[in-house]
């Protein structure tokens, strides 16, 4: 997998929203579903620009990770019609799926000069400035794919990604805020704002955000998730389990609602449960660090000290420190005679929205 596909983890996503920014002519109504649109163009709208066929048999060809194809067509594509800010765009999109960001961002560059509407590009150069460690040019970039994209999840989530980088969430939310004041209707700039206020540790000001966010979107699983962090942050543990089973019943699997649901359990006493729950996220995501140290945790406190030892060894392999750390807390394996459950040096932790 490509170095920026592993950082982003969603361009599956992204180019779904980009063919169907294509198949609207350039324009994507904030009313639009985007991340429901169909993977792969075969029927342009003879609306589109000249040029514009060919940019979807590289999104074809892109799509079928021919990437090498994809490239050649998108250079000559530029060639033929430099006036064309898909063009540039296409081009752009090649490189940054490829990891070329230097090269993307100079092309993507060009297609903002030709047209400034295009939301999925603003996401490109965004990604690729984030991913190069200019975040902040990164995050100007997000702002427009958001307000030109207000329905596109991965382009607040990417934008909120930025922020905690800048270690600058209060100036964050106000942007944010702004860009939810300008859509209203988005489910996701609640749910990104709540998120936001979570992390602030002004959990009472993210209910209400939060709130707004699941009920303008019923299967927001993340919205879901940060709802039961902030419920956490008060003290509403069963208000918590709701939300994190909310998540998990809107995306089956989603490893971190299991991990924050074991993590409930766990602050209730309710070890069985809390064990199942980090299980269950570690078969969704096997390299969950938060969920490894967790599970190991919760053996412990358990006197599992089998148990403990295996999930603490997977964990060496993602960090060697933290394993470290938790197994000079494990008595000798030869006996086994189990301290004192307050000798485990790593406490269970949730996992950040």
């Amino acid at each position: 997998m490509y170095a920026c596909q592993q950082i982003l983890g969603h361009k599956e996503e992204a180019i779904a929203a980009q063919t169907k920014w294509q198949q609207l002519g350039g324009q994507v109504p904030h009313t639009t579903p985007v991340t429901n649109a169909p993977a792969v163009v075969t029927a342009p709208p003879a609306t589109l620009p000249a040029g514009a066929t060919e940019v979807n048999a590289i999104k074809t060809l892109l799509q079928g990770k021919q990437f090498d194809q994809a490239l050649k067509r998108a250079q000559d594509n530029t060639v033929s019609h430099p006036e064309l800010a898909l063009s540039w765009y296409s081009l752009g999109d090649v490189l940054f799926v490829e990891n070329q960001c230097a090269e993307a961002i100079t092309d993507l560059t060009k297609a903002n000069a030709l047209d400034p509407k295009m939301g999925p590009n603003w996401y490109d150069l965004g990604c690729c400035l984030a991913i190069q460690g200019n975040v902040n040019d990164a995050i100007p970039a997000l702002i427009k794919a958001v307000d030109l994209m207000p329905e596109y999840p991965r382009g607040w989530e990417m934008l909120t990604r930025c922020y905690r980088a800048q270690k600058n969430l209060a100036v964050g939310e106000e942007e944010v805020q702004s860009l939810v004041n300008a859509h209203p209707e988005s489910p996701y700039g609640w749910g990104t704002l709540g998120e936001i206020q979570t992390t602030e540790q002004m959990p009472a000001n993210a209910l209400t955000n939060l709130q707004k966010a699941v009920a303008l979107k019923p299967d927001y699983a993340q919205g879901w998730n940060s709802l039961g962090l902030a419920y956490g942050h008060l003290q509403q543990s069963d208000k918590a389990l709701d939300a994190f089973n909310h998540a998990i019943q809107s995306q089956p699997g989603y490893d971190e609602a299991l991990n924050n649901l074991g993590y409930t359990y766990f602050l209730a006493g309710q070890m069985d449960k809390a064990i199942d729950a980090y299980k269950q996220a570690l078969q969704s995501n096997p390299n969950h660090k938060r969920a490894l140290i967790n599970l190991t945790t919760a053996y412990a406190k358990e006197n599992q000290w089998g148990p403990a030892r295996d999930t603490c060894a997977i964990l060496a392999k993602i960090d060697p420190r933290a394993a470290s750390q938790l197994s000079q807390s494990f008595p000798n394996a030869a006996t086994d005679s189990a301290p004192s459950a307050s000798a485990v040096s790593i406490p269970a932790t949730p996992s950040a929205p």
